[in-house]
Protein backbone atom coordinates (compact mmCIF):
# COMPACT_ATOMS: atom_id res chain seq x y z
CA UNK A 1 0.00 0.00 0.00
CA UNK A 2 2.87 2.37 0.93
CA UNK A 3 4.59 1.91 -2.43
CA UNK A 4 1.32 2.56 -4.23
CA UNK A 5 0.78 5.84 -2.37
CA UNK A 6 4.34 6.93 -3.00
CA UNK A 7 4.02 6.14 -6.73
CA UNK A 8 0.80 8.15 -6.85
CA UNK A 9 2.44 11.09 -5.04
CA UNK A 10 5.40 11.15 -7.47
CA UNK A 11 3.01 10.95 -10.42
CA UNK A 12 0.97 13.89 -9.13
CA UNK A 13 4.13 15.96 -8.62
CA UNK A 14 5.25 15.16 -12.16
CA UNK A 15 1.84 16.15 -13.52
CA UNK A 16 1.96 19.43 -11.61
CA UNK A 17 5.33 20.25 -13.22
CA UNK A 18 3.83 19.49 -16.64
CA UNK A 19 0.81 21.71 -15.94
CA UNK A 20 3.11 24.60 -15.08
CA UNK A 21 5.38 23.94 -18.07
CA UNK A 22 2.49 24.02 -20.56
CA UNK A 23 0.58 26.84 -18.87
CA UNK A 24 -2.43 24.71 -17.98
CA UNK A 25 -4.59 24.84 -14.87
CA UNK A 26 -4.83 21.34 -13.30
CA UNK A 27 -8.39 22.15 -12.25
CA UNK A 28 -9.41 21.91 -15.91
CA UNK A 29 -8.93 18.16 -16.19
CA UNK A 30 -10.06 17.60 -12.60
CA UNK A 31 -13.60 18.16 -13.94
CA UNK A 32 -13.28 14.93 -15.91
CA UNK A 33 -13.55 11.53 -14.29
CA UNK A 34 -10.13 10.45 -15.54
CA UNK A 35 -6.78 9.37 -14.10
CA UNK A 36 -4.18 11.41 -16.01
CA UNK A 37 -0.85 9.60 -16.43
CA UNK A 38 1.05 11.90 -18.81
CA UNK A 39 0.70 15.07 -20.88
CA UNK A 40 2.32 15.86 -24.24
CA UNK A 41 1.80 18.96 -26.42
CA UNK A 42 1.05 18.12 -30.06
CA UNK A 43 0.61 21.21 -32.22
CA UNK A 44 -2.02 23.43 -30.61
CA UNK A 45 -3.46 20.56 -28.55
CA UNK A 46 -2.36 18.23 -25.78
CA UNK A 47 -2.32 14.45 -25.77
CA UNK A 48 -3.31 13.02 -22.40
CA UNK A 49 -2.62 9.40 -21.51
CA UNK A 50 -5.35 8.32 -19.13
CA UNK A 51 -6.83 5.20 -17.55
CA UNK A 52 -9.42 5.36 -20.36
CA UNK A 53 -7.02 5.63 -23.25
CA UNK A 54 -5.45 8.59 -25.06
CA UNK A 55 -7.45 11.82 -25.04
CA UNK A 56 -7.10 15.15 -26.84
CA UNK A 57 -7.37 18.38 -24.84
CA UNK A 58 -8.12 21.51 -26.87
CA UNK A 59 -8.01 25.13 -25.79
CA UNK A 60 -10.66 27.26 -27.51
CA UNK A 61 -10.71 31.06 -27.46
CA UNK A 62 -13.99 31.53 -29.34
CA UNK A 63 -17.49 31.98 -27.95
CA UNK A 64 -19.37 29.49 -25.82
CA UNK A 65 -22.15 29.42 -28.43
CA UNK A 66 -19.67 28.23 -31.07
CA UNK A 67 -18.63 25.25 -28.93
CA UNK A 68 -22.27 24.30 -28.34
CA UNK A 69 -22.94 24.60 -32.09
CA UNK A 70 -20.00 22.27 -32.82
CA UNK A 71 -21.13 19.88 -30.08
CA UNK A 72 -24.65 19.73 -31.52
CA UNK A 73 -23.25 19.00 -35.00
CA UNK A 74 -21.04 16.19 -33.70
CA UNK A 75 -23.90 14.62 -31.73
CA UNK A 76 -26.27 14.87 -34.70
CA UNK A 77 -23.77 13.14 -36.98
CA UNK A 78 -23.03 10.41 -34.43
CA UNK A 79 -26.72 9.64 -33.88
CA UNK A 80 -27.11 9.25 -37.64
CA UNK A 81 -24.26 6.75 -37.88
CA UNK A 82 -21.28 8.98 -38.76
CA UNK A 83 -19.09 8.18 -35.76
CA UNK A 84 -15.45 8.59 -36.83
CA UNK A 85 -15.43 12.10 -35.36
CA UNK A 86 -14.08 13.75 -32.17
CA UNK A 87 -17.23 13.88 -30.04
CA UNK A 88 -16.80 16.05 -26.95
CA UNK A 89 -16.45 14.10 -23.70
CA UNK A 90 -18.74 15.42 -21.00
CA UNK A 91 -17.37 16.48 -17.63
CA UNK A 92 -18.46 14.84 -14.41
CA UNK A 93 -21.11 17.60 -14.32
CA UNK A 94 -22.49 16.75 -17.77
CA UNK A 95 -21.00 19.72 -19.65
CA UNK A 96 -19.24 19.28 -23.04
CA UNK A 97 -16.54 21.82 -22.11
CA UNK A 98 -14.75 23.45 -19.19
CA UNK A 99 -14.69 27.20 -18.62
CA UNK A 100 -11.21 28.62 -18.08
CA UNK A 101 -9.97 32.20 -17.54
CA UNK A 102 -11.15 33.90 -20.74
CA UNK A 103 -11.17 30.66 -22.71
CA UNK A 104 -12.71 27.21 -22.94
CA UNK A 105 -11.36 23.68 -22.99
CA UNK A 106 -12.86 20.52 -24.36
CA UNK A 107 -11.79 16.89 -24.41
CA UNK A 108 -12.21 14.22 -27.08
CA UNK A 109 -10.72 10.85 -27.96
CA UNK A 110 -7.26 10.86 -29.53
CA UNK A 111 -7.28 9.24 -32.97
CA UNK A 112 -4.23 7.46 -34.30
CA UNK A 113 -3.44 7.65 -37.99
CA UNK A 114 -1.68 9.61 -40.71
CA UNK A 115 -2.89 12.46 -42.87
CA UNK A 116 -4.77 11.46 -45.99
CA UNK A 117 -2.67 11.90 -49.13
CA UNK A 118 -4.81 13.36 -51.93
CA UNK A 119 -2.21 12.39 -54.54
CA UNK A 120 -2.84 8.72 -53.67
CA UNK A 121 -5.88 7.54 -55.67
CA UNK A 122 -7.22 5.09 -53.10
CA UNK A 123 -6.91 7.62 -50.27
CA UNK A 124 -8.54 10.34 -52.36
CA UNK A 125 -11.48 8.04 -53.07
CA UNK A 126 -11.79 7.24 -49.36
CA UNK A 127 -11.79 10.96 -48.53
CA UNK A 128 -14.51 11.64 -51.12
CA UNK A 129 -16.59 8.71 -49.89
CA UNK A 130 -16.23 9.93 -46.30
CA UNK A 131 -17.33 13.44 -47.28
CA UNK A 132 -20.40 11.93 -48.94
CA UNK A 133 -21.23 10.00 -45.76
CA UNK A 134 -20.79 13.17 -43.71
CA UNK A 135 -23.18 15.04 -46.01
CA UNK A 136 -25.63 12.16 -45.97
CA UNK A 137 -25.64 11.97 -42.16
CA UNK A 138 -25.82 15.77 -41.87
CA UNK A 139 -28.98 16.22 -43.94
CA UNK A 140 -31.74 18.09 -42.17
CA UNK A 141 -29.59 19.46 -39.34
CA UNK A 142 -31.04 22.45 -37.51
CA UNK A 143 -29.14 24.10 -34.69
CA UNK A 144 -30.72 23.74 -31.26
CA UNK A 145 -29.02 26.95 -30.17
CA UNK A 146 -29.79 30.55 -31.19
CA UNK A 147 -26.30 30.65 -32.70
CA UNK A 148 -25.79 29.03 -36.10
CA UNK A 149 -22.86 29.37 -38.52
CA UNK A 150 -24.47 29.18 -41.96
CA UNK A 151 -22.82 29.49 -45.35
CA UNK A 152 -24.23 32.11 -47.67
CA UNK A 153 -26.48 30.55 -50.30
CA UNK A 154 -26.69 33.69 -52.42
CA UNK A 155 -23.89 32.73 -54.79
CA UNK A 156 -25.39 34.76 -57.63
CA UNK A 157 -25.04 38.05 -55.78
CA UNK A 158 -21.57 37.12 -54.53
CA UNK A 159 -20.30 36.10 -57.96
CA UNK A 160 -21.73 39.22 -59.61
CA UNK A 161 -19.94 41.36 -57.04
CA UNK A 162 -16.66 39.47 -57.54
CA UNK A 163 -16.93 39.71 -61.33
CA UNK A 164 -17.55 43.44 -61.14
CA UNK A 165 -14.41 43.74 -59.01
CA UNK A 166 -12.39 41.86 -61.64
CA UNK A 167 -13.62 44.31 -64.29
CA UNK A 168 -12.79 47.31 -62.10
CA UNK A 169 -9.30 45.98 -61.28
CA UNK A 170 -8.63 45.65 -65.02
CA UNK A 171 -9.77 49.21 -65.70
CA UNK A 172 -7.58 50.61 -62.91
CA UNK A 173 -4.50 48.68 -64.06
CA UNK A 174 -4.96 49.75 -67.68
CA UNK A 175 -4.88 53.41 -66.61
CA UNK A 176 -1.59 53.04 -64.75
CA UNK A 177 1.50 54.53 -66.34
CA UNK A 178 3.78 52.39 -64.18
CA UNK A 179 2.67 48.83 -63.57
CA UNK A 180 3.90 46.25 -61.09
CA UNK A 181 4.70 42.66 -61.96
CA UNK A 182 1.38 41.67 -60.41
CA UNK A 183 -0.44 44.21 -62.61
CA UNK A 184 1.09 42.72 -65.74
CA UNK A 185 0.28 39.17 -64.67
CA UNK A 186 -3.29 40.19 -63.84
CA UNK A 187 -3.84 41.77 -67.28
CA UNK A 188 -2.52 38.60 -68.88
CA UNK A 189 -5.43 36.57 -67.53
CA UNK A 190 -8.14 39.17 -66.82
CA UNK A 191 -10.21 38.79 -70.00
CA UNK A 192 -10.12 35.00 -69.87
CA UNK A 193 -11.21 34.74 -66.25
CA UNK A 194 -13.81 37.52 -66.48
CA UNK A 195 -15.36 35.55 -69.34
CA UNK A 196 -15.31 32.39 -67.20
CA UNK A 197 -16.93 34.22 -64.29
CA UNK A 198 -19.66 35.57 -66.55
CA UNK A 199 -20.30 32.09 -67.94
CA UNK A 200 -20.56 30.62 -64.43
CA UNK A 201 -23.12 33.27 -63.46
CA UNK A 202 -25.19 32.56 -66.58
CA UNK A 203 -25.06 28.83 -65.86
CA UNK A 204 -26.26 29.30 -62.30
CA UNK A 205 -29.05 31.59 -63.45
CA UNK A 206 -30.17 29.03 -66.05
CA UNK A 207 -29.98 26.11 -63.60
CA UNK A 208 -32.48 24.81 -61.06
CA UNK A 209 -30.46 26.57 -58.33
CA UNK A 210 -33.45 28.44 -56.92
CA UNK A 211 -35.40 25.18 -56.82
CA UNK A 212 -32.56 23.64 -54.83
CA UNK A 213 -32.66 26.50 -52.32
CA UNK A 214 -36.43 26.22 -51.95
CA UNK A 215 -36.34 22.45 -51.44
CA UNK A 216 -33.64 22.52 -48.78
CA UNK A 217 -34.87 25.62 -46.94
CA UNK A 218 -33.16 26.40 -43.66
CA UNK A 219 -32.34 22.76 -42.84
CA UNK A 220 -29.86 22.30 -45.68
CA UNK A 221 -27.18 20.15 -44.11
CA UNK A 222 -23.78 20.07 -42.42
CA UNK A 223 -20.74 21.32 -44.35
CA UNK A 224 -17.00 21.16 -43.60
CA UNK A 225 -15.25 24.11 -45.34
CA UNK A 226 -11.83 22.93 -44.07
CA UNK A 227 -11.99 19.39 -45.43
CA UNK A 228 -8.22 19.18 -45.89
CA UNK A 229 -5.49 16.54 -45.29
CA UNK A 230 -4.56 17.78 -41.80
CA UNK A 231 -8.18 17.27 -40.73
CA UNK A 232 -8.39 13.75 -42.21
CA UNK A 233 -6.66 10.83 -40.50
CA UNK A 234 -6.35 7.42 -42.11
CA UNK A 235 -5.90 4.48 -39.73
CA UNK A 236 -4.51 0.97 -40.34
CA UNK A 237 -8.02 -0.31 -41.14
CA UNK A 238 -8.31 2.18 -44.04
CA UNK A 239 -10.89 4.22 -42.11
CA UNK A 240 -10.92 8.02 -42.39
CA UNK A 241 -11.49 10.04 -39.22
CA UNK A 242 -12.64 13.64 -39.70
CA UNK A 243 -11.37 16.44 -37.44
CA UNK A 244 -11.58 20.24 -37.53
CA UNK A 245 -15.27 20.63 -36.72
CA UNK A 246 -14.55 24.04 -35.19
CA UNK A 247 -14.95 25.31 -38.75
CA UNK A 248 -18.18 23.51 -39.63
CA UNK A 249 -21.23 25.32 -40.98
CA UNK A 250 -24.67 24.56 -42.32
CA UNK A 251 -25.44 25.09 -45.99
CA UNK A 252 -25.78 23.32 -49.31
CA UNK A 253 -23.50 20.23 -49.37
CA UNK A 254 -23.09 20.45 -53.15
CA UNK A 255 -21.05 23.64 -52.72
CA UNK A 256 -19.03 21.92 -49.98
CA UNK A 257 -18.28 19.17 -52.52
CA UNK A 258 -17.35 21.82 -55.09
CA UNK A 259 -14.93 23.47 -52.68
CA UNK A 260 -13.31 20.10 -51.95
CA UNK A 261 -12.92 19.35 -55.67
CA UNK A 262 -11.40 22.77 -56.35
CA UNK A 263 -8.94 22.38 -53.48
CA UNK A 264 -7.80 18.93 -54.61
CA UNK A 265 -7.63 19.79 -58.30
CA UNK A 266 -5.59 22.94 -57.68
CA UNK A 267 -3.04 20.83 -55.77
CA UNK A 268 -2.99 18.01 -58.30
CA UNK A 269 -2.69 20.13 -61.46
CA UNK A 270 -6.32 19.71 -62.58
CA UNK A 271 -5.75 16.11 -63.59
CA UNK A 272 -9.06 14.80 -64.99
CA UNK A 273 -8.61 11.33 -63.50
CA UNK A 274 -8.42 12.85 -60.01
CA UNK A 275 -11.73 14.62 -60.49
CA UNK A 276 -13.30 11.44 -61.84
CA UNK A 277 -12.07 9.57 -58.75
CA UNK A 278 -13.75 12.09 -56.44
CA UNK A 279 -17.07 12.23 -58.26
CA UNK A 280 -17.30 8.47 -58.72
CA UNK A 281 -16.64 7.77 -55.02
CA UNK A 282 -19.03 10.50 -53.87
CA UNK A 283 -21.80 9.39 -56.23
CA UNK A 284 -21.75 5.80 -54.94
CA UNK A 285 -22.75 7.02 -51.48
CA UNK A 286 -24.69 10.22 -52.04
CA UNK A 287 -25.89 10.60 -55.66
CA UNK A 288 -26.49 14.16 -56.83
CA UNK A 289 -29.80 15.14 -58.45
CA UNK A 290 -30.09 17.32 -61.53
CA UNK A 291 -30.31 20.71 -59.70
CA UNK A 292 -27.22 19.76 -57.68
CA UNK A 293 -25.24 18.75 -60.78
CA UNK A 294 -26.12 22.02 -62.49
CA UNK A 295 -25.13 24.04 -59.40
CA UNK A 296 -21.86 22.10 -59.06
CA UNK A 297 -20.97 22.71 -62.70
CA UNK A 298 -21.48 26.45 -62.26
CA UNK A 299 -19.55 26.48 -58.96
CA UNK A 300 -16.51 24.74 -60.45
CA UNK A 301 -16.54 27.11 -63.40
CA UNK A 302 -16.26 30.28 -61.34
CA UNK A 303 -12.58 31.40 -61.16
CA UNK A 304 -12.51 31.85 -57.40
CA UNK A 305 -8.72 31.49 -57.04
CA UNK A 306 -7.99 34.16 -59.65
CA UNK A 307 -10.41 36.53 -57.88
CA UNK A 308 -8.97 35.72 -54.43
CA UNK A 309 -5.43 36.66 -55.42
CA UNK A 310 -6.59 39.81 -57.21
CA UNK A 311 -8.84 40.87 -54.34
CA UNK A 312 -6.06 40.30 -51.80
CA UNK A 313 -3.62 42.40 -53.84
CA UNK A 314 -5.89 45.30 -54.80
CA UNK A 315 -8.23 45.46 -51.79
CA UNK A 316 -6.15 44.16 -48.87
CA UNK A 317 -2.85 45.88 -49.47
CA UNK A 318 -0.19 44.88 -46.96
CA UNK A 319 -2.11 41.93 -45.56
CA UNK A 320 -0.21 39.35 -47.61
CA UNK A 321 3.35 39.32 -49.02
CA UNK A 322 3.28 40.58 -52.61
CA UNK A 323 5.75 37.90 -53.64
CA UNK A 324 3.41 35.16 -52.40
CA UNK A 325 0.38 36.66 -54.17
CA UNK A 326 2.31 36.99 -57.43
CA UNK A 327 3.49 33.37 -57.22
CA UNK A 328 -0.09 32.23 -56.60
CA UNK A 329 -1.47 34.26 -59.49
CA UNK A 330 1.20 32.97 -61.87
CA UNK A 331 0.39 29.41 -60.85
CA UNK A 332 -3.29 30.01 -61.65
CA UNK A 333 -2.33 31.45 -65.05
CA UNK A 334 0.00 28.54 -65.76
CA UNK A 335 -2.73 26.03 -65.02
CA UNK A 336 -5.62 27.69 -66.83
CA UNK A 337 -5.38 25.37 -69.83
CA UNK A 338 -5.41 22.24 -67.66
CA UNK A 339 -8.26 23.74 -65.66
CA UNK A 340 -10.14 24.39 -68.91
CA UNK A 341 -9.75 20.77 -69.98
CA UNK A 342 -11.02 19.63 -66.59
CA UNK A 343 -14.07 21.92 -66.80
CA UNK A 344 -14.85 20.60 -70.29
CA UNK A 345 -14.67 17.05 -68.95
CA UNK A 346 -16.96 17.89 -66.00
CA UNK A 347 -19.40 19.53 -68.41
CA UNK A 348 -19.53 16.40 -70.56
CA UNK A 349 -19.64 14.09 -67.52
CA UNK A 350 -22.53 16.07 -66.03
CA UNK A 351 -24.55 16.17 -69.24
CA UNK A 352 -24.25 12.42 -69.67
CA UNK A 353 -25.43 11.79 -66.11
CA UNK A 354 -28.34 14.23 -66.38
CA UNK A 355 -29.53 12.66 -69.63
CA UNK A 356 -29.66 9.15 -68.12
Amino acid sequence: MGRSKEKRRVQQQTLFVWWQKYGLDPRIVSEYDLDIQSIEPVGKRWRLETDRGAKCLTRYTGDEAEILFMHNILEYLAKRGFKRIPRLIRTRYGQPYVVGPGEYYYLSDWFEGREVDFSHREQLALAAETLARLHQAGQGFESLEPYSRRQSSDWLSLWKHCTQELVEFKEVVEQKTVRTRFDNAYLEGADHFIAQATKAIERLQDSAYQQLLTETGQAAGICHPRYEPHHLLLNHRREVFVLGFEHCTTGLPVFDLGRFIQRVMAREGWEVSQGEEILSAYQKVCPLNRPEWEALLAFLGFPSQFWQYAHAYYCQEGWYPEKKLLAGLRRVLKEYQARGLFLNWVDDYTRRLIQK
